[in-house]
């Protein structure tokens, strides 16, 4: 419970920190990667709260401090190690362990869909990122919206002023 309290920056030098041996690699195990990876995860997403809790510009920032290695199932798909998309993924792998079933990447999505204009290639983003099976848009079924039935009744029209 005392580990809900510590911030990124604590987390990551604690597990920096922490001798090599059977509790690392435990922990990086539970979250799918080996101790060197999560490691320097830790060291990048602290760095990026960092950046964003001093109002430094982000979303086409290339990172001085930056993912050095990614997790082989990722490497697919993730061209960049150095922008912004990097850390969407590295976050949601994270968030998919610590809180499964989170709705965080559909709320990135929306984000990027509210706003057209923004470009996604400087922050790293593949035009075809969301077709990658890693996000999971493609298992999600939107229900199309059901018309009225005739027993049904309907909102009557309002006049226009």
């Amino acid at each position: 419970m005392v580990m809900e309290t510590f911030s990124l920056g604590t987390l990551s030098l604690l597990f920096a920190n922490l001798a090599r041996g059977a509790e690392r690699v435990a922990i990086a195990a539970h979250f799918g990667a080996d101790e060197f990876v999560l490691r320097n995860w830790f060291h990048v997403l602290s760095h990026v709260r960092n950046l964003c809790a001093h109002h430094s510009r982000l979303w086409n920032r290339r990172l001085v401090i930056k993912f050095r290695q990614v997790a082989n199932k990722h490497k697919s798909f993730l061209t960049t190690t150095d922008r912004m998309y990097a850390v969407a993924v590295v976050l949601y792998e994270l968030l998919k362990k610590i809180a499964p079933g989170t709705g965080w990447h559909m709320r990135l999505q929306n984000l990027l869909t509210k706003h057209p204009v923004t470009p996604l290639a400087p922050m790293g983003f593949p035009a075809s990122w969301r077709n990658e099976s890693f996000w999971g848009f493609q298992a999600i079924k939107v229900p199309p919206t059901p018309s009225p039935t005739p027993n049904q009744p309907t909102l009557p029209a309002t006049a226009s002023s």
